[in-house]
């Protein structure tokens, strides 16, 4: 891959203002009002959405007794991303970003009120779950690429990587408490009434989304060219950025082989270890509690993002995911399930940084919307995959499969990104372990 497209240098650091003054560097992101607006209504909005998410599973499971099924509804979520995922970076780039978010947020809000109603008036079937998820993920299409634009639109460039900490920190801190709060209300309330909570929630994020203001950075593309040709314009970016390219085919590798938990955390609580919906809260948070801490070490990081890193991250995961297959109990099998949460988190927010501080403004709608088709679809992938693997050889064999296509697909990828950039492996003799580096290689 060429070099043609260079990429966007952070802006030039500015004097502190008094507001900046005021925050940590952990938390720096904070200083600009509007990414504060824009964080609570997503600490508000994935509340909901986690509390709805473990009941949509745990309906399509007690709907359907399959599974298949539970991987299935996922993968409709993330399906309409495969076929019209890269025109909603086209949008993201035409049209303001904070509208589109709280547009679609609206719609999730709509989404989860006729679920709740259905489920509370006991005339939910299975197909009624499926539409919804299909609506969701044509909502996605919409709203992915604008969030990332708002990120960076809110906070400003040279908090770029903060902010995207942040946001995944406060992503993961509603999924470590979500699911709690999901198998409380589904086992003293019911399942509608997680739906009902989602609809409230999704509101009041698409309200405050509202209220975000406008932001000098909030640079649109050039108007006069058609959407094909910006579209276009963004794929060439993508192909012609090595480092877009290569963090892009990691993150597809992690979503496919990696992020297809639901099936697997759903069908280990029922049919493993035996402890229902309770069961399945309890793995779900152990993941995200993992995931909260490799947010908050991504925000604490200061050392500039390598490729080679990432794909160390990447084998890193499915070893421990290899481990976990091998583990019986169930507390031991949560440790490691949050180690595998840390790392995961942290390969989520080191992509997309590096990804967006590689590409200009003007275009980063279109350049995320490759990266989260690679995730979203992937993860459509995986779920379904994930999801016969589960029902045909059971979970355990099915997370070994996926640990192994992790391991053997990063080195893979490390050796062709190696190869790309003409290095190679030079072991040094020290007086006790050889030291190992990554050095150019010989002309």
């Amino acid at each position: 891959m060429s070099s043609a497209a260079r990429p966007a240098h952070p802006s030039p650091p500015h004097p502190a203002s008094p507001e900046a003054r005021r925050w940590p560097a952990l938390l720096s992101a904070l200083s600009a009002r509007g990414y504060r607006r824009y964080l609570f209504s997503l600490l508000i909005g994935s509340m909901g959405f986690w509390i709805a998410r473990i009941a949509q599973d745990w309906l399509v499971l007690e709907l359907t007794g399959s599974p298949s099924a539970v991987g299935l509804t996922v993968a409709l979520q993330f399906a309409p991303v495969l076929i019209f995922g890269l025109t909603g970076g086209v949008l993201a780039d035409r049209f303001p970003a904070g509208a589109l978010v709280a547009l679609s947020q609206a719609g999730v809000a709509m989404i989860a009120l006729t679920l709740g109603l259905l489920t509370l008036t006991g005339t939910v079937q299975a197909w009624h779950v499926y539409a919804g998820a299909l609506t969701f993920g044509f909502l996605a299409v919409i709203e992915q690429p604008a969030r990332m634009r708002v990120i960076a639109e809110t906070a400003g460039q040279p908090r770029i990587r903060n902010a995207l900490s942040l946001n995944s920190t406060g992503f993961q801190s509603a999924a470590l408490v979500g699911p709690l709060l999901a198998g409380l209300i589904i086992a003293t309330l019911g399942t509608g009434w997680c739906f009902m909570i989602n609809f409230a929630t999704a509101g009041i994020a698409a309200y405050t989304l509202t209220r975000l203001g406008s932001n000098s950075e909030s640079r649109r593309s050039a108007p006069g060219q058609s959407p094909l040709r910006q579209l276009r314009e963004g794929l060439s970016i993508v192909r012609g950025t090595s480092e877009i390219a290569w963090a892009i085919a990691l993150a597809a590798v992690l979503a496919i082989f990696g992020l297809g938990m639901p099936a697997l955390l759903s069908a280990m609580a029922r049919n493993d270890f035996g402890t229902g919906v309770a069961g399945y809260g309890m793995l779900s948070a152990a993941l995200a509690l993992g995931s909260v801490g490799g947010a908050l070490l991504s925000a604490r990081g200061t050392k500039a993002l390598r490729l080679r890193h990432l794909a160390a991250l990447l084998c890193a995961l499915g070893l421990l995911l290899a481990l976990a297959a091998s583990i019986s109990h169930q507390l031991i099998f949560m440790g490691v399930l949050s180690l595998a949460g840390v790392v995961t988190l942290t390969l989520l927010v080191q992509a997309p940084v590096l990804i967006q501080l590689s590409c200009p403004l003007t275009v980063r709608g279109r350049v995320m919307s490759c990266y989260q088709l690679a995730v979203i679809g992937g993860q459509a992938i995986g779920n379904l995959l994930v999801g016969r693997l589960v029902e045909s050889i059971g979970a355990r064999p099915a997370l070994l499969i996926c640990a192994a296509a992790i391991v053997l697909l990063s080195i893979g990828i490390g050796v062709a990104m190696g190869r790309q950039s003409r290095l190679r492996l030079a072991v040094g003799r020290p007086t006790f372990w050889p030291r190992v580096r990554i050095v150019p290689s010989a002309r």
